[in-house]
């Protein structure tokens, strides 16, 4: 094992001679030798001749690379990471007061009419949740590529990690500057062709040089380049935009939060755990949020972009990023596990549409569809916020549900039997899922008199709904990260007077109304366009003021 040894400004292992501290280093001698850490791609020139090097290593040959050949038809060449949303501002319409005017009445629009699609077995709403959902997203993913391009526009982009999302930043910026501790990843953006062929000057890229740094101190010596390249370019004046990407994302902006302002423009793009945004919510604000959609049965990937801005706080200790570097916090992308749950479901819907044509007079089917996309997207949206451990009791039970599909899948027929096990195994789990969530939720006054509501109904009637409000609580944890998103979720339960559940036959109706605002929330600034539509389809028919305690 490497011996750490502790020296001003970094730990570094023993072993290692690229970086050499001493007490007496002043500014200018600190940034020289944390330039010695990293190769420094600020021409076209550079990046052309690191790639030669790059090249000779893997082909035995120093032949200078043929731009010609290799960038033949590379423009329509799209490449991802795997954490990387495809944001795209180089089409994106200018963020002016208009577009976000017309941005808040199509976000009302597909709102109300998803709203309107709720039928009692579930039979038309499942199918409008899922289109309404990816309407939603798309919404906020162009309401954010406009805010972003807008930000971007004419000005210095910082930004963590290598994506090829720089290359369309750069289409606007004025510089982007990347900063790179992995240089395997580096070396993988560097020799992919739409990199080389895009890459132009105003792209500047440090790559940390290999080394045996452990995690915390080449997270430092990155946060530490980074805000020593963010105050040779600004001194005293706030950056721009600044992106953060990679790993450690909350470390990354506590470390980096005294070199900005509320003028700058913060995005996070990563895996976020509620816990990572709960503790970013002490430092900034919301103010769109694009969330995974976990209502695409196809969907298992956990990435979420924020649009944050930083609030006016007490900056926090210059120690505090430290307490985000042990490894729960590092929040890294895992989707085989979703993958093999979201293969899971397909599988047993596609037994559930079997026993339909084994029996056509069964009314069972519309009912079980509904409740095994309801119990898959509560699972879904637990597992893109939840935290390592909590991953891991997922992967249990993904195992134990893959052991009861395996027993049945080899069976002649498929009887409704077989599919009441599998629901009751899901609906089993999102039940623990949520009662751990109302143990920690603020919300727990709402979640109860809705509870004893589904008590009071009748059997056939109680499983579909008691899913639906699982569904609800555990979807609670997308918005429950900060006092302004639990104030929206308080604003939306307030609709519904308990009394309300005793004299109406519409409870299956507010709990769908309460799942289609959790997934219609990407903007922070819809809160009371949220409600006012939840007023006007759900409550149009209902005289709240004649219900009587």
């Amino acid at each position: 094992m490497t011996r750490v040894t502790r020296i001003p400004g970094l730990l570094v292992g023993a072993s290692l001679t690229l970086l050499v501290f001493s007490s007496y280093l002043h500014k200018g001698e600190a940034h020289q030798s944390l330039q010695q850490l990293f190769a420094n791609l600020t021409s076209r020139e550079a990046i052309i001749s690191r790639i030669n090097e790059l090249r000779a290593g893997e082909n035995g040959t120093s032949s200078d690379l043929d731009m010609k050949t290799l960038c033949q038809g590379a423009g329509s060449n799209k490449t991802t990471f795997s954490e990387e949303e495809d944001l795209d501002i180089s089409t994106a319409s200018e963020d002016s007061v208009e577009t976000r005017e017309q941005n808040v009445q199509k976000r009302s629009d597909d709102r109300r009419a998803a709203l309107s699609s709720y039928t009692s077995d579930g039979s038309s709403f499942i199918k409008s949740d899922q289109e309404h959902s990816k309407k939603f997203r798309d919404n906020a993913k162009q309401h954010l590529e406009e805010v972003l391009g807008s930000s971007v526009k004419g000005h210095t982009v910082f930004q963590l990690g290598v994506s090829m999302g720089a290359l369309e930043l750069a289409k606007k910026a004025k510089k982007v500057i990347i900063l790179e501790k992995d240089a395997e990843a580096c070396n993988k953006f560097l020799t992919s062709s739409p990199s080389v062929c895009r890459l132009d000057q105003t792209v500047h890229l440090f790559c940390m040089k290999p080394n045996d740094l452990d995690a915390r101190a080449s997270n430092e010596a990155l946060f530490s380049m980074a805000q020593s390249l963010i105050q040779d370019q600004f001194e005293d004046v706030p950056l721009d935009v600044l992106i953060i990407g990679g790993s450690y994302p909350v470390a990354a902006a506590a470390k980096l939060f005294p070199e900005i302002d509320q003028s700058t423009t913060v995005v996070m793009q990563h895996r976020l755990t509620r816990e990572a945004r709960k503790a970013l919510s002490e430092l900034f604000r919301e103010d769109l949020l694009l969330l995974p959609d976990e209502m695409d049965p196809k969907n298992a990937a956990s990435t979420t972009v924020l649009l944050l801005k930083k609030k006016y706080v007490q900056p926090p200790s210059a120690d505090h990023w430290l307490t985000y570097t042990t490894s729960e916090w590092r929040m890294e992308a895992d989707e085989s596990a979703l993958s093999r749950f979201n293969q899971l479901i397909e599988e047993i819907l596609k037994m559930i549409e079997t026993t339909r044509r084994q029996d056509v007079t069964s009314d069972l089917v519309p009912t079980e569809k509904s409740r095994l996309a309801v119990l898959a997207r509560g699972f879904r949206a637990h597992h893109h916020v939840a935290n390592d451990k909590e991953r891991e009791a997922n992967v249990k039970f993904i195992n134990e549900l893959e052991t009861i599909v395996n027993k049945h899948r080899s069976e002649a027929m498929v009887q409704t039997a077989h599919i009441a096990e599998m629901l009751d195994a899901l609906s089993k789990r999102l039940k623990e899922i949520a009662a751990e969530v109302r143990k920690a939720s603020s919300l727990e006054d709402y979640f109860a008199p809705l509870e004893n509501a589904i008590a009071t109904l009748s059997e056939a009637k109680r499983p579909l709904l008691q899913d639906m409000l699982n569904d609800f609580i555990a979807s609670t944890q997308r918005l429950e990260t900060s006092s302004d998103l639990v104030d929206t979720l308080t604003d939306m339960l307030e609709l519904l007077n308990p009394n309300l559940y005793k004299t109406t036959d519409h409870l299956g109706r507010f709990l769908h109304a309460l799942r289609i605002g959790v997934s219609s929330l990407n903007d922070t600034q819809d809160s009371e366009i949220l409600v006012a539509d939840m007023e006007k389809t759900v409550f149009k028919d209902i005289d709240r003021s004649a219900i009587k305690a």
